[in-house]
């Protein structure tokens, strides 16, 4: 997988250098040309990333796993001294178009061009429709019955997407959890098999070997605590869905007795109008015999 490699044609932004400890010049012009140079390699690194990450999005290959780490390396330095470039041009007098947004912390970069590297896990999706069916009643009781039958059926629908819709989430959180701990993997291997030693007082810009594990360590806790937080997101999620199902079954319930009570109500109802008419056909009757 190819790295970023400095353009080879002449530019005068090429006498600027990327140390992070370097004086920077008082021309805006050498500044300007300076800060979109580094954004084009930034773009580059993160291309880079992108396609190391669709092409092995579980971490299993430790070369391309260093690749990632050495880009992320290269990111945090860029984006640190196209900082230094932006402080430096607003310093001079530069309109704030030209100075563009103000970057991130080295760190929250590091972490970030990280978080890039591991695929996102799909987002999790799940429906269920019910479409009432309505058949003809003979009777006004019956008629009556109907809509108070039609609700019933929206609480099981809702409570089947639900479960669908934890169990989607479950999943792809499982799956995002386990790319984002081959990743860890990957570099917690390729950081025990390099025979180096931590050096705390070299600077940072010689990318020295001590440097790079340094901040290969920083990288894992970020991944780590990430890999945490999201598995408490996770918990939280399916709390969460666990209880709408409950309220949604709690609803059913509630709709059903409901639906019990009505139609209880009708058939007394009902047997009161078949009482009153039994009575007026016998009435009608003895009038006819007593006639």
């Amino acid at each position: 997988m190819e790295v970023y490699i400095h353009p080879s044609r002449a530019h005068k932004a090429a006498a600027i250098s990327l140390g992070l400890r370097q004086q920077l010049p008082d021309d805006l012009g050498l500044l300007e040309d300076a800060a979109k140079e580094i954004q084009n390699a930034i773009v580059h690194l993160k291309r880079s990333n992108k396609e190391i990450k669709e092409f092995d999005p579980e971490g299993k290959d430790p070369e391309l796993v260093e690749a990632i780490a050495e880009n992320i390396l290269a990111l945090a330095k860029k984006e640190e001294r196209l900082q230094q470039i932006r402080n430096k041009m607003r310093a001079l007098g530069a309109p704030e178009e030209l100075c563009g947004p103000p970057a991130a912390p080295p760190a929250a970069a590091a972490a970030a061009a990280a978080a890039a590297a591991v695929p996102a896990a799909a987002a999790p999706a799940a429906a269920a429709a019910a479409a009432p069916a309505a058949a003809d009643e003979e009777t006004p009781a019956a008629a009556a019955a109907a809509p108070a039958a039609a609700p019933a059926a929206a609480p099981a629908a809702a409570a089947t997407a639900a479960a669908a819709a934890a169990a989607a989430a479950a999943a792809a959180a499982n799956e995002e959890q386990q790319i984002l701990s081959n990743v860890v993997t990957g570099l917690s291997g390729r950081m025990q098999a390099m025979d180096i030693k931590d050096d705390p007082t070299t600077p940072f810009e010689e990318d020295t070997p001590g440097a790079l594990r340094l901040l290969l360590q920083q990288l894992l806790q970020q991944l780590l605590q990430q890999q945490l937080l999201q598995q408490l997101q996770q918990q939280l999620l399916q709390q969460q869905l666990l209880q709408q199902l409950q309220q949604q079954l709690l609803q059913q319930q509630l709709l059903q007795q409901l639906q019990q009570q009505l139609l209880q109500q009708l058939l007394q109802l009902l047997q009161q109008l078949l009482w009153e008419l039994l009575q007026q056909l016998l009435q009608q009757s003895l009038q006819q015999l007593l006639q």
